[in-house]
């Protein structure tokens, strides 16, 4: 059983490939992969404690017709915090939410779900066309 939605990984393996594979890419930063992939900057908003949950759940209403893409913090420690559910300093598509649960699509293959009360523990801004 695989998630339905395989865009991000298909995006990742695309980009690499025209840059001349993963050893080529210095680092994937979203606003710069985003740009080069769609030709437009991102939409989106950085995600602090403080961030109201219902802006995180409107945009995660929105990922099911909209691509969108959580960025995890930088900090190692979310590994640990999170029970190795969220790797620090990698891209998250959102596959949408259902009642008070994110579920989230590791380009690594993995389909992961969170509390939307964890989204701003983990996670540190949100992209969208």
């Amino acid at each position: 059983k695989g998630s339905p939605v395989i865009w991000a990984c298909v995006i990742e393996k695309a980009y690499a490939v025209q840059k001349g594979g993963y050893a080529k890419l210095d680092e994937m930063v979203v606003n710069k992969v985003w740009k080069d992939i769609m030709v437009a900057d991102p939409q989106g908003f950085a995600i602090t404690k403080k961030t109201d949950p219902e802006k995180i759940r409107e945009r995660a209403v929105d990922a099911s017709k909209t691509p969108t893409i959580l960025a995890s913090r930088d900090e190692k420690t979310i590994e640990k915090e999170s029970g190795n559910k969220v790797i620090h300093h990698h891209g998250y598509a959102v596959l949408g939410i259902k009642g008070n649960t994110v579920n989230l699509y590791n380009p690594w293959g993995e389909s992961v779900s969170l509390p939307l009360s964890d989204i701003p523990k983990y996670f540190q801004s949100m992209f969208y066309p």
